[in-house]
């Protein structure tokens, strides 16, 4: 029996999301996903003390970063899947070494 204030929930409180015109006047809209994957480090490290998980997905988002990924909102023209592929990328490399 799990009584309700054992339980926590880890989430995002709220994101980014933009609306960029483009050239042909076409709304594109995207999610950077840097955030949500930073709240599964969070959720790792204070909800399910998991230190070293948390540092881990920490490291793949900086990774990712430090290689040039740039998402729209941050000047850069990444999108939200090729965004989310390329901290995955990292993580997999992580993991593997």
């Amino acid at each position: 029996h799990i009584r309700e204030r054992d339980c926590r929930t880890s989430r995002p409180c709220f994101g980014r999301f933009l609306s960029i015109r483009c050239k042909y006047k076409a709304d594109i809209y995207f999610q950077n996903p840097i955030g949500t994957i930073l709240s599964v480090a969070m959720m790792f490290r204070y909800s399910l003390n998991l230190a070293h998980e948390a540092k881990i997905v920490e490291d793949a988002v900086r990774a990712a970063i430090d290689a040039g990924l740039r998402t729209k909102d941050m000047g850069g023209s990444t999108g939200t899947a090729e965004a989310g592929d390329a901290i995955v990328a990292e993580l997999v490399k992580i993991l593997k070494a």
